[in-house]
């Protein structure tokens, strides 16, 4: 019971920590936000600029510069443009990432005034190759680059996880670069904060390197039995700097358990769809603050009837697995 009770506080922790983790803001990809307006954000240090839509350098940016940020385009509407010489700059330790075809834009000519800082330390140009600062296009070409300034060493194509019978996720991920390359880690989580090893696959890329696109995939079985986990890729080079791909939901059958009918005046019916496999389960019956309301032991169908209407929280449990839903009791 302490088990299970405490991965229904996990739940319950991983739905607060998801409302308090740092601070975004987005421009969307029907907006165009311009540097003269010199905007803030209301950003603080570890928060995320995402930008959709086009973030004009029509003259020197400053308004982050001592504020560390990740800064994410994502989308083929995503760039920032340069309309003339200019510099971008953020904090010491800020980070760069580019998603589904966003882009850095210049009007003119290109050249090494058009430039980008995190802190004091110039880290890209639009022409490049001073004392090994990058161009617009490489750090653009490798998906972005890190808080030390250097290329991602590599650059995400796609990524997807999913279900396979009852409790095997496949997953999927593909690279359009990889630099330094030494493997990849497959890891899932069952509340999204801790995470587990599920194996690891070495890089195809001779050396570590490659300019091809690499497909990848791998199946593994997870052990825990619940109604779903979180699974992610992370990139591991030979110096042991690592990048990730973003978490992927991955949600099992909803075959393999039970299911609940709503029957009116605060009752509820939950049938044992497998009860061949399953002779005896348990149903425990949570309020969303986490205590437990009541517990019974079925086979087959199973009526309740509660105090109240509302939304309770219903755990599923058999020597294999535990199954948790929502449902709304009326």
């Amino acid at each position: 019971m302490k088990q299970r009770r405490l991965l229904l506080a996990t739940l319950f922790v991983f739905s607060i920590f998801a409302s308090v983790q740092a601070a975004n803001y987005t421009i969307d990809s029907a907006n165009t936000i311009a540097a003269n307006d010199n905007p803030s954000f209301g950003l603080s240090n570890g928060d995320s600029l995402i930008i959709h839509g086009v973030f004009v350098m029509n003259t020197n940016y400053s308004a982050l510069q001592n504020t560390r940020v990740a800064l994410i385009l994502d989308g083929p509407q995503a760039r920032i443009h340069w309309t003339g010489n200019y510099a971008l700059r953020l904090g010491t330790g800020s980070s760069m990432t580019f998603y589904n075809g966003s882009d850095l834009t210049v009007s003119g000519p290109c050249n090494n005034n058009k430039s980008i800082y995190f802190g004091s330390v110039e880290v890209a140009a639009c022409v490049g190759g001073n004392n090994g600062v990058l161009n617009f296009d490489e750090i653009v070409y490798a998906g972005g680059i890190d808080s030390t300034g250097s290329v991602l060493p590599v650059h995400w194509l796609s990524s997807e996880a999913q279900s396979i019978g009852m409790f095997d996720v496949e997953v999927k991920w593909s690279t359009a670069m990889e630099e330094n390359n030494s493997h990849f880690n497959i890891e899932y989580s069952i509340d999204g904060i801790n995470w587990n090893l599920a194996g690891a696959v070495n890089s195809k890329a001779l050396s570590g390197n490659s300019n091809s696109i690499l497909d990848y995939s791998y199946t593994f079985n997870v052990l825990e039995r619940v109604s779903y986990i979180y699974v992610r890729v992370v990139q591991v080079d030979f110096n042991g700097d690592n990048s990730s791909t973003d978490v992927m939901p991955v949600k099992f059958k909803e075959a393999d358990g039970f299911v609940v009918k709503t029957l009116g005046n605060n009752a509820i019916q939950i049938e044992n769809i497998n009860s061949n496999e399953y002779a005896e389960v348990t149903l425990n019956v949570y309020d969303l603050n986490g205590k437990l309301i009541t517990a019974k032991d079925f086979s087959d169908t199973l009526y309740l009837k509660l105090d109240q209407n509302g939304v309770y929280i219903l755990e599923w449990v058999t020597p294999q697995q535990i199954l948790i839903k929502k449902h709304l009791v009326r």
